[in-house]
């Protein structure tokens, strides 16, 4: 027994106190001994509290704890038991809280039975003998974590529930108080012991994480959404340099990837596969990445965090709901810490990197907010990049060429703001491209544009546009396919110059491979309009040109019915409108897939290239490959002849 928990203790009290304190330590005393014994603890000395520790011991023996036979009667008996035994486990909470872990230790092992006896029955307990839960579940899991070992505590039957519970009720509360004072909650203090279970809590039986999840709300949602707050409550309540100790961010990364050391091949179930994919909807890798920041930017010198912190965001972005806020993510430092981490863990930690390098950010620098994202922090990565150190990194070629990329896109991004918009008139017999705010657009499907009454006359009665602004005005009742991926005005307009941009970067491949395929497939009126098909989900992006009646299988479903009426525009157009198609990562939902597909015609004012390609196909097909190199001859001196002829827009 350790000597504080001692009954002779009470002989060393003040004589007009010994007789109360020893007459509340026997069997069956008021509560209002036990309530005089309490108020002279509290207005004792701080060194001489603890000598009043025995008698609220002593009336938290586990053969007091009720049996269900008991608690069924709830009888005057039982409810005073209830009532010695809630205040003195108050009273312990206060003396042993913040003392040596030799005291939690002793004293863990009765307070234990009765804690989860709280626990399991509070629901049934009156408010006005029961703990208040922010006391009763923080002050437990304190005292938990100064025993010795954690580990042992935290396989105790019923443990893992409750921490669950523990971690809601906290999380729940705006400023619970303390056990020991009326000031708000140490958030601190107890997010260390939290870490200190999280760290060691080992999931290989699925029973246990399941305990745990039961307590924490009962659905793999609550229990992301209480990690996301984890890891913001962390930041909010541990000011720099000194109030954050290292174990917070490597626990949660341990509990979250199911390994002590964060490693990403651990082992892990079913449920724990799935929580890794639901996470990022609640903030997690926004959480996550702030995290990191501020372990960087406080100096902790474990680097025990940033590895497995960038297998732990690997995996997040990885999942159906990680790329949505990617850009977000570039706000607040996602790149900063890449190169902080690479720097620490490179080469080792190349291979997690690549993914970022080769996936996410081409892919994600083809939409205009991740772009706009990644102007405002461009600076500071330029100051990044051009260090000694790390460009020396086995990762920098990589990572210049992500950096090129996004200042290219920047520029793009100025010179959308700089530039004005223009439109083609979607009367296909006139085709007039002029400044967008000189046309007059749709009244029905708010679509179309055109620079007179006249030309929607005509396009209404000979452009089937009566057909498709119908449907589109039906459509847009439910999902709109004119639009599948939902794009924004600033989007678009964006996607559209990238394209346009694109396109004229790569015109003589472009005009080959069209000629190409033209020359294979004139016979057939279906597929005398080539599609080209620009994919941006990859860097540089890749260039195809495929017959319309591939689309059908390589588009989804919801761009079939615009392609379709866009197909038959482009035939009678006679080359003043061609179809070019886009492919994109999505940033959003992507259970619903990986990429998104957006149609975007390219508009001409004069057929003449469009006239001058059949001409070049059709000798090919009549010549064969014996023409091969005097088509693109005859393809260069076109697009000599093109400059300053031809307007074209996307």
């Amino acid at each position: 027994m350790h000597p504080a928990l001692d009954i002779s203790n009470l002989q060393r009290l003040p004589a007009n106190q010994r007789a109360a304190a020893i007459a509340a330590s026997s069997d069956n005393p008021t509560v209002g001994q036990l309530q005089a014994v309490k108020s002279h603890m509290e207005t004792a000395a701080a060194s001489r509290k603890v000598l009043y520790l025995p008698v609220f011991y002593s009336h938290l023996a586990r053969e007091h704890i009720p049996t269900p036979k008991d608690w069924e009667s709830h009888s005057t008996a039982i409810l005073d038991c209830l009532s010695r035994a809630t205040l003195s486990l108050q009273c312990v909470f206060k003396l042993v809280d913040a003392v040596e872990s030799d005291l939690c230790l002793a004293v863990w092992p009765c307070i234990w039975p009765w804690i989860y006896f709280l626990h399991v029955h509070a629901e049934h307990i009156p408010a006005t003998i029961s703990i208040p839960d922010t006391i009763l579940y923080t002050s437990a899991v304190i005292i938990a974590a100064h025993t010795r070992p954690a580990v042992q505590v935290s396989s105790t039957l019923g443990f893992r529930n409750f921490l669950g519970k523990a971690w809601s009720v906290v999380l729940a509360s705006d400023s619970p108080p303390s056990p020991s004072t009326n000031k708000p909650f140490d958030f601190d203090r107890f997010f260390v012991s939290l870490a200190r279970f999280l760290g060691n809590l080992r999931f290989d039986d699925p029973t246990h994480f399941a305990e745990l999840l039961s307590g924490a709300g009962g659905t793999l949602d609550h229990l992301a959404n209480l990690s996301g707050r984890y890891l913001r409550n962390v930041i909010e309540h541990c000011p720099p340099p000194q109030g954050i100790p290292p174990i917070h961010l490597p626990s949660m990364m341990a509990f979250v990837l199911s390994s002590p050391s964060g490693v990403a091949n651990a082992p892990r179930n079913k449920m724990q596969e799935q929580l890794l994919d639901i996470l990022p909807r609640y903030g997690f890798i926004l959480a996550l990445i702030l995290a990191l920041d501020a372990y960087f930017r406080w100096e902790v010198r474990s680097d025990s965090h940033s590895f497995p912190g960038a297998v732990l965001l690997k995996r997040l972005f990885m999942s159906p709901h990680g790329s949505g806020c990617l850009f977000l993510a570039i706000e607040i430092g996602l790149l900063r810490v890449l190169g902080q981490i690479a720097l620490r863990h490179s080469p080792a930690i190349d291979v997690v990197l690549q993914y970022f390098l080769d996936t996410i950010l081409p892919g994600g620098l083809a939409n205009y907010d991740v772009v706009h994202a990644f102007d405002t922090v461009r600076a500071e990565l330029g100051k990044l990049s051009s260090s000694r150190k790390f460009r020396a990194l086995s990762i920098y070629p990589k990572w210049e060429f992500c950096m090129q990329l996004g200042e290219m896109r920047c520029r793009l991004l100025r010179q959308m703001e700089d530039k004005e918009e223009f439109r083609a008139c979607d009367d296909l017999k006139c085709g007039k491209i002029q400044l967008k705010s000189n046309l007059r657009r749709c009244g029905g499907c708010h679509a179309a544009y055109y620079c007179a009454r006249e030309c929607q006359v005509s396009d209404w009665e000979h452009g089937k546009h009566n057909k498709w602004c119908y449907t589109s005005q039906k459509l847009s009742l439910a999902e709109s396919v004119s639009d599948p991926i939902n794009l924004g005005y600033h989007e678009r307009r964006f996607l559209r110059m990238l394209v346009h941009q694109t396109y004229q970067e790569h015109i003589q491949f472009i005009y080959v491979e069209q000629v190409k395929l033209m020359a294979s497939v004139l016979d057939s009126v279906s597929d005398s309009n080539p599609v080209v098909l620009f994919d941006f989900t990859v860097n540089p992006p890749h260039i195809s040109v495929i017959p319309i009646s591939r689309c059908y299988s390589v588009l989804p479903d919801e761009v079939h019915s615009e392609l379709g009426y866009l197909s038959q525009r482009a035939r009678r157009s006679r080359g003043r409108m061609q179809l070019h198609v886009v492919r994109l990562m999505s940033l959003e939902d992507r259970t619903k897939g990986e990429v998104r597909f957006w149609v975007v015609p390219l508009r001409s004012d004069s057929g003449l290239v469009w006239d001058e390609l059949e001409r070049v196909a059709s000798k090919k097909r009549e010549d064969g490959d014996a023409i091969e190199g005097d088509m693109e001859v005859k393809i260069e001196k076109m697009l000599s002849r093109r400059e300053g002829n031809v307007v074209e827009i996307h």
